[in-house]
């Protein structure tokens, strides 16, 4: 990926880092915790050039980003003998603790483009544009009356996932998905999802609701 898009997210993956040498000093020694962040940097850097091209406007792009730096980070720690699932699960942790570092205000906003049908339809018609093998390809679910759900995603392709494909490390996608479940609770929003193209299915079915309704 073109280093002018990444630069405006260290600030992002700084926040990552400091989330996840925290939380790891729980568990190891000082000096192993260093060796893991010092890693993780260098695979970071390693791998910034194999990101997919995600378009600039997409406002996904944060989050291709942050899974390849937390790459770095879960090769270290499945060296060390974690297991995925609790890799897993210490980032979430992470993951929460770096949305709620994030402005109430910008937050509210980011709720309310999340959970609109105007914003969501522009950003699954520009989809239809791009390369999909290096962008999200999505459509917009509309609800019916009988839904509970305010909006739906259907993802068709996941940048994510092919990176993932590319990098040897297939194993971590369908963890990396459960991500989205803490940041759209963060933001007040329940997320229900029952396919993923990280578990093989054919799409992702993101079904979205304010938690607060």
């Amino acid at each position: 990926m073109n280093a002018n898009k990444i630069a405006p997210f260290i600030g992002l993956i700084k926040s990552l880092e400091n989330g996840f040498q925290q939380k790891l000093l729980d568990k190891y020694d000082i000096d192993r915790v260093t060796m893991f962040i010092t890693h993780a940097k260098e695979s970071f850097m390693s791998i910034c050039p194999l990101i997919p091209e995600v378009d600039e406007k997409s406002p996904w792009l944060k989050n291709i980003i942050a899974v390849a730096y937390e790459i770095g980070i879960w090769l270290q720690l499945e060296k060390s003998g974690m297991a995925i699932p609790e890799i897993s699960e210490l980032t979430c942790e992470v993951l929460s603790d770096v949305m709620r570092q994030i402005p109430l205000a910008i937050r509210k906003g980011m709720k309310t483009a999340s959970l609109s049908q105007s914003f969501v339809s522009e950003f699954a018609k520009e989809s239809e544009n791009l390369n999909h093998n290096n962008n999200w390809n999505i459509s917009l679910v509309c609800p019916n009356a009988s839904d509970s759900f305010e909006i739906g995603i259907n993802i068709h392709t996941c940048p994510i996932v092919r990176m993932c494909e590319t990098l040897g490390v297939r194993r971590f996608a369908p963890y990396f998905c459960k991500n989205d479940f803490v940041t759209y609770n963060v933001l007040g929003i329940q997320l229900t999802r029952t396919k993923t193209l990280a578990e093989g299915d054919v799409m992702c079915d993101f079904r979205l609701s304010d938690i607060t309704n």
